[in-house]
């Protein structure tokens, strides 16, 4: 990303990062810059040599289609296993992995969906992973990290189906009293009757 920011500036080409090196890494396991360099080396020669050009395109289809299967497949595994360690105890990240995905699905399921909203809207969230990573990454400062006035246990939405008491209710109970089969009992076991909410 650093190079890409740079690489304008000196009149270079322009640089791009592509998930699938995730895929590339997960299956080989290799993750030195000298690779990187060497393949660098290759895609020169590659440029220079029009005949090698002309081998890499004689490859059959099918065979580069048996690679991106696994290589795309290796991607979305990568994630998964990522997701697989993120701790769901208190629901609150369960919501930004949820929304997260919901909001890259966007582009995917419709394409157009982003075509009334201005043009550097559509350019940044075109793409379902750019809208999953800024979303994912927006939700957790939100909920994780600018934690003022958030609630320490559950999210708002479980928080919402809890049930509550109001105070003014339990200070009207007395020591010893004790609820039985939808009924109050005193310390003495004598029925306290409940006055329906309607009476009320």
């Amino acid at each position: 990303m650093l190079s890409s920011i740079i690489a304008p500036v000196f009149g270079s080409f322009t640089q791009s990062a592509f998930a699938q090196n995730v895929g590339l890494v997960a299956v080989t396991g290799i993750k030195s810059r000298y690779v990187v360099a060497t393949g660098g080396v290759f895609l020169v020669a590659l440029g220079l040599l029009p005949v090698m050009g002309r081998i890499v395109a004689a490859v059959p289809s099918s065979v580069l289609g048996g690679a991106g299967i696994v290589l795309f497949g290796t991607v979305a595994a990568s994630g998964i296993r990522t997701l697989s360690k993120v701790d769901y105890n208190n629901n609150m990240n369960l919501i930004i992995v949820a929304t997260s995905i919901g909001f890259g699905m966007i582009p995917i399921a419709s394409p157009g969906f982003y075509e009334h909203f201005p043009a550097w809207v559509a350019t940044i969230l075109h793409s379902g992973i750019s809208s999953a990573a800024l979303m994912a990454i927006s939700l957790n400062l939100l909920f994780n990290h600018l934690t003022m006035g958030n609630s320490d246990q559950q999210s708002v939405f479980v928080a919402g189906t809890e049930r509550m008491i109001r105070y003014q209710d339990i200070a009207l109970l007395h020591d010893g009293d004790y609820f039985l089969n939808g009924k109050l009992y005193d310390g003495k076991g004598i029925e306290v009757p409940l006055i329906l909410s309607e009476a009320h």
